[in-house]
């Protein structure tokens, strides 16, 4: 009997090796760079398609290698005082997700600086030479240093 757990307990690893947890995918930008990476992800929905509020959404714990994300910057951009959503933030929702998920590693983007995170990452098109500056910050548990 130990060992069958053994052998169920290596499966179960195997299976969530490179298994991604999306959350608010939108249109699948970033998913779509994890997948070209080899990595397998499963979505958790977007109400921008209809699907379940965030709010809703509890992952199974273990079940994923990393979990990935950019939550709407509604109430966090520079303009957020036109669309009458000052301070709306679901970055908190990521960050429920990511301690029910408990998974390896996360990754989220976002346009202003979340403290919470122990990495943090700041990315902008100027740094490739663009002329347009869209400044994006990049948190997660992991060193993202060299990666750039």
């Amino acid at each position: 009997m130990i060992w069958l757990l053994t052998l169920s307990e290596r499966k179960t690893r195997e299976m969530i090796k490179n298994l991604v947890l999306s959350t608010f995918s939108g249109a699948g930008l970033l998913d779509r760079g994890f997948v070209q990476a080899g990595y397998c992800v499963v979505s958790a929905g977007d109400p921008m398609f209809g699907q379940m509020p965030i709010q809703e959404f509890h992952p199974p714990a273990g079940a994923f290698e990393g979990v990935i994300g950019g939550p709407p910057c509604t109430g966090e951009s520079r303009l957020a005082h036109l669309n009458g959503k000052v301070g709306f933030s679901l970055a908190n929702e990521f960050r429920r997700i990511i301690n029910e998920a408990a998974p390896t590693w996360w990754l989220m983007e976002g346009v202003i600086r979340h403290d919470w995170a122990p990495q943090i990452v700041t990315l902008s098109p100027r740094h490739l030479g663009c002329e347009q500056s869209r400044t994006r910050y990049f948190h997660s548990n992991l060193s993202l240093e060299p990666f750039l």
